[in-house]
């Protein structure tokens, strides 16, 4: 006797189901669907991925440096969630505080080149700058 399968049509998901759906669906996509530059995934790959997921980090673009020249460059995850995009070289990202960190490297830099001292008053230091330019 032949087994008849019969359509079933889902016409109502809750919310509920449809929001666990979509965080399985986009955490299975940025786990299986990480895209590397050289199409190939070595150690570093593996490491992001597991920081990723570790963090939550939804997605992000890399490039390491040797030298002045880019060695790698990857793109990893989700760019927007929501939508389900994935990371690409077009992808636009918000750095929020991370300049604090970008000035205070800056700062120790050019205090090691002995172009300005750590307790100068920030008022002369602007000074300076206006009247060198």
């Amino acid at each position: 006797m032949p087994i008849r399968i019969e359509k079933v049509m889902i016409l109502n998901v809750g919310r509920r189901i449809y929001q666990f759906l979509k965080s399985v669906l986009s955490s299975l996509l940025l786990f299986f669907c990480s895209i590397s530059a050289f199409s190939q995934t070595d150690s570093i790959d593996v490491f992001i991925q597991g920081q990723m997921q570790k963090r939550r980090i939804p997605g992000l673009e890399l490039a390491i440096v040797r030298n002045g020249k880019i060695v790698k460059t990857g793109f990893y995850g989700l760019a927007n969630i929501q939508d389900s995009i994935p990371v690409s070289s077009k992808s636009v990202f918000t750095i929020n505080s991370i300049t604090k960190a970008f000035v205070g490297v800056a700062i120790l830099q050019l205090a090691e080149e002995g172009k300005l001292k750590l307790n100068d008053r920030l008022f002369s230091l602007i000074t300076n700058c206006l009247n060198n330019n």
